[in-house]
């Protein structure tokens, strides 16, 4: 089984990872 908080934080990470390389 997944959790979801996993899911989250790795989509959240993506996000952050993404802005940080757009900057």
């Amino acid at each position: 089984a997944h959790d979801s908080t996993l899911i989250v934080m790795d989509w959240y990470q993506d996000r952050v990872l993404d802005r940080q390389t757009s900057f």
